[in-house]
């Protein structure tokens, strides 16, 4: 939840709904993971709040390994390969808040871009990925104007 989308922030009442688990367990777990120093959190009101430590020695790694078992790395690769003036790919949806889903919604930014080829890579990377891709595609300016950056990260 924390490491794929740096902007990621949430207390434990909202963990608890969507990870449809017990409050206890997942206390345990953050105060883990906030021990090794992988969460900072921060109090606001009564709540406390957590995020990822961008800065601990062991972020990027783990952000890479989610990367790669979710299969984003291949996407980026062949959409790269495949669609020219595609500029940026981003996350946004579920896997942008966290929450794991057999849905992958993605915004593509370009000047140009061919639908047609999109959509025929895109078969490509679903049967490898195993997860069924959604897009959109967008110009550079209309891009930073709809989207906030803590709804989407950048692969």
């Amino acid at each position: 939840m924390f490491f794929l989308n740096k902007e990621n922030i949430s207390y434990l009442r909202e963990l608890e709904h969507v990870l449809n688990d017990s409050a206890n367990s997942i206390r345990i777990e953050l105060l883990k993971l906030e021990e090794l120093h992988l969460l900072i959190s921060f109090k606001l009101g009564n709540r406390k709040f957590y995020q990822a430590n961008t800065s601990h020695v062991f972020f990027p790694d783990i952000r890479n390994l989610l990367l790669k078992d979710i299969g984003f790395d291949s996407i980026k690769y062949l959409l790269q390969r495949d669609i020219s003036g595609l500029y940026e790919i981003y996350v946004i949806g579920n896997y942008a808040r966290g929450i794991t889903s057999n849905i992958v919604e993605l915004v593509l930014i370009g000047q140009e871009l061919d639908n047609n080829q999109i959509n025929t890579t895109l078969v490509e990377i679903e049967l490898e990925v195993g997860k069924k891709i959604q897009f959109i595609t967008m110009q550079n300016l209309e891009f930073k104007s709809l989207l906030k950056p803590s709804n989407m990260f950048k692969i």
